[in-house]
């Protein structure tokens, strides 16, 4: 409800042994009155029950970061919002969404999101980059399989790419390759990657299209109806196109999923010495002094360049839940065989 002292705030009650309740009041709120109040500060106004407070925006930082260690502290649990990815990201629990309740949870998780980019207070919640790219519209590639999910790009993705890759996969798996995903745990066979799929077969001609349709149903299609729940509670109130104009401005390119993640998520506290120490560097006994000056140079960096040296390597700009130990694959420099001088 409005609060009737201040009409131009949102007043929100909130039980503190029930935080994550505050995304159902969010998802039934009034989308005007949320669009209004969220820009401004003191907009939206926090009141926990049982406690004495007047909200100047500490209470409202107190339940944004209260929602956001809840989401992760359920994500261990067997009924959390969100789990843990193969990256130690948080995604959405593969269905979810088959309750009334989880899908209005997962859209006040969208409104949430967008509350905390419209009011500039960034949240500590290591969301899988997947959710970004998806809020950008922005397509889903290889790249992103290796950094997510390296076993599946090495053995699949990129044994495929090699030539002949189609014949070797085909004698591997003892059938003919179609256009179907990898059968889940305890199936016989995969959903169709398009319109009769189980019938097409891969080619060595299709089979770049064919890697496209896996790598975006490996990433996205157990959670494809979480996400779009997801999504669709973030555009009620951030609308595609407001986010694909951000960018606009002449000299600026469009804003980009690492953009976003930060915009959201906040600049991480990034701990060099525990980076250096669960990197796997295969430079430093060849070349110590080119391992001494990586590291150099990355300590002289600021946040920002930092966070995204990270998110270039890793596929986003803060590290897991369980930190650096928790990274898999983990950062990693390779020293390449030579290059031309002009060479990136």
């Amino acid at each position: 409800p409005v609060n009737a002292h201040r009409p131009s705030a949102l007043h929100l009650e909130v039980d503190r042994g029930r935080v994550l309740d505050s995304l159902t009041a969010l998802a039934t709120a009034n989308r005007v009155a949320l669009l209004r109040c969220a820009p401004r500060p003191r907009g939206i106004q926090i009141s926990f029950v049982g406690e004495d407070g007047s909200d100047w925006g500490g209470l409202f930082r107190d339940w944004a970061e209260s929602v956001a260690y809840a989401l992760r502290a359920a994500a261990t649990s067997d009924n959390g919002l969100l789990v843990q990815g193969s990256a130690g990201f948080l995604v959405p629990r593969p269905g979810a969404a088959c309750t009334e309740e989880a899908t209005l949870q997962l859209f006040g998780l969208g409104r949430f999101l967008a509350v905390v980019l419209l009011s500039n207070s960034p949240v500590d919640l290591c969301l899988t980059r997947i959710f970004f790219k998806q809020a950008l519209h922005e397509r889903v590639t290889a790249r992103d399989v290796r950094l997510l999910d390296a076993d599946f790009s090495e053995h699949r993705v990129k044994a495929l790419l090699q030539p002949d890759g189609v014949a070797a996969m085909e004698a591997l798996l003892c059938d003919h390759l179609t256009f179907t995903g990898v059968p889940a745990k305890g199936a016989t066979e995969g959903d169709e990657l398009l319109p009769g799929g189980r019938h097409r077969r891969v080619t060595e001609e299709n089979k770049v299209e064919y890697l496209d349709l896996l790598v975006e149903h490996r990433l996205v299609g157990d959670i494809r109806q979480e996400l779009a729940y997801l999504c669709e509670g973030f555009h009620d109130l951030m609308p595609r196109s407001v986010l694909r104009a951000e960018g606009t401005r002449s000299g600026e390119r469009d804003l980009a999923a690492v953009d976003l993640e930060l915009l959201i998520g906040g600049l991480p506290t990034l701990d060099l010495d525990e980076w250096q120490q669960h990197c796997v560097d295969e430079v430093v006994e060849a070349n110590p002094q080119l391992s001494a000056w990586f590291w150099e140079v990355l300590r002289r960096y600021g946040p920002v360049d930092q966070a995204k040296v990270l998110s270039f390597a890793c596929g986003s700009g803060r590290v897991p839940v369980s930190g650096f130990a928790g990274m898999s694959p983990p950062f990693r420099i390779s020293l390449l065989g030579f290059q031309t001088p002009d060479h990136l």
